[in-house]
């Protein structure tokens, strides 16, 4: 190597002395390949006194290397890869004949230009053994234990090598691939053209990319196979044949053809379907989403889904708050609005947990339904509804308010002609009155049921003792001239609207004490859960005077009074009765999600035992939890 003023600079002793520790010999050559300086181990390698090498010319002292195979190399090689190496089988090695592996790089300037050669020469070790044929061993040892499946093949694709997967895989012995045998064998005849169009690709120097084939065992059977093939060259740069390394795609397949399945149910399925990694961030959809959220897939991967879906601020649109709410019941329900195109749409949205085969958390499942049709019924009907509300309100009033004038003005002429009319006119004035009164109440009842209908209340915990006791201690009073007793044992709480049960239990116990013959009129309550059935069960005992079994069923019917026993005046405590207050227990028991019976032979003294069931969860019916389904 010469400096700025043309004298020779000596090899960099640093560096020498590292590539020498490494185990190989090193030596610096002037442009045409003259070896100016170099280690002993070079020397060594070459079969030399130290420095007996300086000042010949590389190709003198290793005459497998010509002047035609640099030009060749240089020509093919360096402007590839930077470097070029050259594979010499007979070298004398450290006084024996040994393969060497020589590394020759470019020395170059500041200014880039070529100065000198870096010749690395290093003896023939199994791990630059890559390709030689004439090398079997090194093939066995080192891909024998390889997954893929690895041949080499002449430029005419006859075989010369395998490895043990392509014996498993193919079936053939070692003994069978001779020397007629080629890769021709391994694919169907169709095949063959595409064969020969890839090796001559290859062989051109055009590039090829990897290409599937099907390929055939020894017993017939096919498997899909895709083959990555590169050249083999030798130290003349010159195409020699090809080397091939085969992966079979049948697992591959399979998973694609999982997938794409998968894919075309997603696709089919009516609900949009989101899914997400552990934190929220969109990792796939389906075409209902797209078609509902009014973006493409592409749009929509990787963004947070909270970016896209509105969600109610109740849970305030944070991971936290979902991951919080979905650590603490795993899959929920919430209800969403979101515009599109100006239009307001709802989605019912379910949010479950994705694992992975593991059983760890992988991402999170948002299956969506479009409501939006039922939303807008929903929203129409509860205008309706109030319009209907305002018109029963008003019908009510406008029916109740001429009752109250014929009371009235009934109460005002028994007052004045008090002294004038006889027994016979008071007592029909006296049953004008008493059905004006009648009528005011049946309005009233009706409108009740009406409104059972319409209003949903939200569920809250009932403690059932208090609410009936203050149902009893209400009742005192209109029932005083008998002594009342109201007893309640059983399931301490439940879940329901404390205003629709208070209604309920109310009618049931005025309906025991009323029509009831007793001096000691008596109402006994109990409540038991049934886990098994998922409800609970109340029953109603009163010492009345009983319902006739064949009329069980109209019992139940709005103003059905009946001639013998419930609705007789005959048989009865306190004030009249309309008819309604069993109507409307039927009608507050479907509402909560339950069923209500009655059992009783008729007799007297006897009573009834009335029988109602509520649903252990009451969300799975009408009624609404806050945002979730419990």
């Amino acid at each position: 190597m010469k400096g700025p003023g043309g004298d020779q600079v000596p090899l960099n002793l640093g560096f020498l002395n590292i590539i020498s520790a490494a185990g190989h010999g090193v030596a610096l050559a002037s442009e045409d390949f003259t070896l100016q300086d170099g280690n002993d181990l070079f020397a060594e390698i070459l079969g030399m006194e130290s420095r007996g090498f300086v000042g010949k010319n590389l190709c003198d002292v290793l005459p497998e290397i010509t002047k035609e195979i640099l030009d060749a190399k240089l020509e093919c090689k360096l402007p590839e890869q930077g470097y070029f190496s050259l594979y010499l089988k007979s070298t004398c090695c450290k006084g024996t004949k040994k393969p060497v592996t020589v590394f020759i790089y470019p020395v170059k300037n500041t200014d880039g230009d070529l100065t000198d050669w870096m010749i690395v020469a290093k003896e023939f070790t199994i791990n630059c053994r890559r390709g030689e044929k004439d090398n079997p061993d090194y093939y066995i040892e080192l891909t024998d234990s390889l997954p893929d499946m690895i041949i080499e093949t002449d430029v005419n694709l006859k075989i010369n090598l395998i490895n043990k997967a392509v014996i498993t895989q193919f079936q053939y012995s070692k003994e069978e691939i001779n020397e007629d045998f080629t890769f021709f064998n391994l694919i169907p005849r169709y095949e063959w053209e595409k064969a020969i169009r890839l090796a001559t690709d290859l062989y051109l120097g055009n590039p090829v990319r990897p290409v599937e084939f099907k390929m055939i065992r020894k017993d017939g059977m096919s498997f899909a196979g895709e083959i990555f093939l590169s050249n083999i060259f030798d130290n003349n740069c010159q195409v020699t044949g090809f080397r091939g390394i085969i992966r079979d795609l049948t697992y591959r397949r399979e998973i694609e053809n999982r997938n794409s399945l998968n894919a075309q149910i997603l696709s089919s399925i009516s609900d949009a379907i989101i899914v997400t990694d552990v934190n929220f961030f969109i990792t796939d959809c389906n075409l209902t989403a797209e078609e509902i959220i009014g973006k493409k897939k592409d749009e929509l991967l990787g963004n947070l889904v909270f970016d896209i879906l509105n969600f109610d601020t109740d849970f305030s649109g944070t991971q936290i708050d979902f991951a919080s709410k979905l650590d603490q019941y795993g899959c929920f329900k919430i209800i969403i609005s979101f515009n599109q195109s100006g239009l307001k749409r709802w989605l019912e949205v379910r949010i479950s947990e994705l694992k992975e085969q593991e059983g760890g958390r992988q991402g999170w499942v948002f299956l969506s339904s479009d409501i939006s049709e039922s939303k807008m019924l929903e929203e129409s009907l509860k205008t309706k509804n109030a319009r209907m509300e305002a018109f029963a309100y008003t019908i009510s009033h406008d029916l109740v308010s001429p009752l109250t004038g014929i009371e009235g003005f009934t109460g005002l002429l028994t007052n004045k002609l008090q002294d004038k009319l006889d027994d016979e006119s008071q007592v029909f004035i006296s049953r004008v009155r008493e059905s004006s009164a009648r009528m005011k109440k049946m309005i009233r009842n009706i409108y009740k049921i009406f409104r059972l209908g319409l209003n949903k209340s939200d569920l809250e915990i009932v403690n059932v003792p208090v609410l009936i006791k203050s149902l009893s201690d209400g009742l005192h009073p209109v029932y005083k001239d008998k002594t009342v007793h109201v007893n309640y044992e059983g399931i301490e709480t439940v879940i329901t609207s404390e205003v629709l049960m208070k209604e309920l239990l109310y009618n049931l116990i005025d309906n025991g004490l009323k029509y009831n013959r007793s001096d000691v009129p008596s109402v006994e309550i109990h409540g038991v859960k049934d886990d098994e059935n998922g409800e609970i069960v109340f029953t109603v005992k009163d010492n009345g005077i009983g319902i006739s079994q064949k009329d069980h069923d109209k019992v139940f019917m709005l103003f059905k009074r009946l001639k013998s026993g419930i609705g007789d005046s005959k048989n009865y405590s306190g004030d009249s009765g309309t008819g309604a207050g069993l109507a409307i227990c039927k009608t507050i028991t479907e509402e909560l999600g339950g069923t209500i019976s009655v059992e009783s032979d008729g007799i007297p003294g006897e009573g009834s035992v009335f029988r109602f069931t509520l649903p252990l969860n009451p969300a799975d019916y009408h009624f609404k939890v806050h945002n979730t389904d419990g």
